[in-house]
């Protein structure tokens, strides 16, 4: 009686995946066809010290996700 039906969660998963798709594609976008990492890519669009706050805000998230991960994963076992 609680969530979603099939077709419906089905239909969430679909949409949250192609957002999540859009800006993944285009960070790698860069990566893929001229080579550059992101180290390279960061300082080239915020400079030396803005490069930071982009690799403080990638290494937040992936705290987050691994944690997400993590607790998922649990749930699992």
């Amino acid at each position: 009686s609680k969530g979603l039906n099939p077709g419906l969660s089905i239909l969430a998963v679909l949409i949250g995946h192609f957002l999540v798709c859009i800006p993944a594609m285009l960070d790698g976008y860069i990566g893929a066809m001229f080579g550059i990492n992101f180290p390279v890519f960061t300082r080239a669009s915020f400079g030396m010290r803005g490069s930071y706050f982009a690799v403080f805000v990638r290494g937040v998230v992936a705290c987050i996700w691994f944690g997400t991960q993590s607790f998922q994963g649990g749930q699992c076992l």
